[in-house]
């Protein structure tokens, strides 16, 4: 039995290196794609509410919907729209220099590093 499940396994992990090694950064890319989308469309819905003077909405949210504590509604709304839209353009840029970079996902061509403990 134990004979038959090394066989088993000797067939299947050329397919485990390979989905390791391709399927790994591609959910990666999946995940960090999805959320670029999200954060962007969200800060340019508030960007655009103050560029149409509707800047008091965003204010509302930060205020009574997602109050931050010790951080004022008007700094709050600010902060929040410039990280989303900063950020979420941030992702993207870094997301295509480590896929230049290295062929694949950062965390794959750093593992070996973090592995062995230096850093």
């Amino acid at each position: 039995m134990i004979a038959f499940v090394q066989k088993i396994d000797k067939v299947v992990d050329p397919l485990r290196s390979m989905a390791d090694k391709i399927g790994t950064p591609l959910l990666y890319l999946t995940i960090r794609l999805f959320m670029q989308k999200y954060s962007f469309r969200s800060g340019w819905l508030k960007f655009k509410n103050y560029l149409n003077g509707d800047w008091g909405s965003t204010v509302y949210l930060f205020q009574d919907i997602h109050p931050i504590p010790a951080v004022p509604a008007n700094i709050a709304a600010v902060a929040g729209t410039a990280g989303e839209l900063v950020l979420s353009v941030l992702l993207i840029f870094w997301t295509l220099w480590t896929v230049r970079g290295s062929g694949y996902d950062c965390h794959d061509s750093c593992y070996p590093v973090c592995r062995s403990g230096k850093l």
